[in-house]
Parts: structure tokens; C-alpha cells; sequence
């Protein structure tokens, strides 16, 4: 296992995400900036974490309130690059994004995923992370691509 630190997204960092994104194909990589925007410029209240080894730029974690919720938080997106998955960094961004968010007395994560087949080792590393399945709406996202909700309680 590489030594790793988690760390709050900085500017400097966007092009190593855009890398992450384009690699992993989580979300369009060009979404990027405006998605970060207002967490850098300290106008939104959202959560950007990055996991670094040897000055390099392995992960990332973004977390956002839930709108109409008691302190209710939702990890909208968390990637490994693909030559440092398997490695515990996935677990470290979640460790480090539950102790930031107990921090700000965040009282439930919530984590969604999609339900097919290609998400399974996604939705099990979750349950292994501590996270139990809550919910399963079928068709959500799309024909035939159903929605699948975790939840954790912090405090």
C-alpha cells in the first residue's frame, strides 16, 4: 500500500482531477470547473478532498449538503486514479470525508449509485466501508439503470 495523505482540493489540483475523470469516466471531465467554483471561491459550504502520494494527485472525494434535510450530506463523486485503485484510497477519501463532515456536526452520509451490474464492486466496497443499502429505486437515472441509496449516521 502507497503512502497516502488526504487533504481540501486546491486550484493547483483541477488538472490532476480532470486527468482522474477522464481516466475513470465518472463525469464528463469538462464539468469540472464550474462544479469547483464556488468551493473555491469559499461560496459554497460543499466538501472537495484529495488523497496525494509522493506529490501526486491519486483521488478525489466531493461531498454536498442535501437540500430540505437535517445535516444530511450526499458523496456525489469519489475516483481512484487507475493506477493507484486497490490501494486503500478509496477507503481513505471516505474515512477523511466522514471525519470532516462530523466535524461540521453532519448527522447522516448518504452515497448513490447506479444498479447495474458494472457498479457491483462499487456498491459492495460501500457496504464494506460501513454504509448499509437503504434504498432501490428502479428506472431512476434511466430505462433499465435503477438507483441504488447508502446511508451511514455520524452523529
Amino acid at each position: 500500500m502507497t503512502d497516502h495523505t488526504t487533504r481540501p482540493l486546491t486550484a493547483a489540483d483541477i488538472p490532476a482531477l480532470k486527468a482522474i475523470l477522464d481516466a475513470t469516466e465518472l463525469f464528463p471531465s469538462d464539468m469540472l470547473e464550474a462544479m469547483v467554483a464556488g468551493y473555491l471561491d469559499k461560496v459554497d459550504h460543499d466538501l472537495w478532498l484529495v488523497s496525494e502520494a509522493g506529490g501526486i494527485v491519486t483521488g478525489f472525494a466531493y461531498s454536498e449538503p442535501e437540500r430540505m434535510t437535517d445535516r444530511t450530506w450526499n458523496l456525489l463523486a469519489l475516483a481512484v486514479s487507475p493506477d493507484h485503485q486497490k490501494r486503500g484510497i478509496g477507503a481513505t477519501l471516505i474515512d477523511a470525508t466522514r471525519a470532516a463532515l462530523k466535524a461540521k456536526n453532519v448527522r447522516m452520509l448518504m452515497i448513490e449509485t447506479a444498479d447495474i451490474l458494472e457498479f457491483e464492486g462499487q456498491r459492495a466496497f460501500y457496504q464494506r466501508m460501513g454504509l448499509a443499502q437503504v434504498a432501490h429505486i428502479p428506472e431512476y437515472y434511466e430505462a433499465g439503470v435503477g438507483k441504488v441509496s447508502f446511508a451511514q449516521q455520524l452523529n
